[in-house]
């Protein structure tokens, strides 16, 4: 089971998330419609490890110097990576992951 995560801190707002398993890419966009605000996670998914690949980006505009933009990568339940980038402005985060790693 896998989960992906993406969260900001102190106001944020994430602007797109962009899941990749295998080879399938899947694009979040924040609109008006369907704002993604200071959160998003995909929920529990099933994930065959013959899929060898799992990548998580995500952009979000920050507005303080001690914002944060986080991104997570469950596996099983467990936080498998995490990335994270601080600062004011917008700002990219991202991580991969394979299950072929050692």
């Amino acid at each position: 089971m896998v989960q992906f995560e993406a969260k900001t801190t102190t106001g944020g707002e994430l602007i797109a998330v962009v899941t990749q398993v295998g080879t399938v890419q899947n694009t979040i966009l924040s609109n008006p419609v369907t704002p993604l605000k200071s959160a998003w996670n995909s929920g529990e998914f099933f994930v065959n490890s013959s899929q060898a690949q799992l990548n998580l980006d995500a952009r979000a505009k920050l507005p303080e110097d001690t914002s944060e933009l986080t991104i997570n990568l469950y596996v099983d339940g467990e936080v498998v990576r995490t990335a994270k980038v601080v600062g004011k402005g917008e700002k990219s985060v991202s991580l991969d992951f394979s299950f072929l790693e050692p």
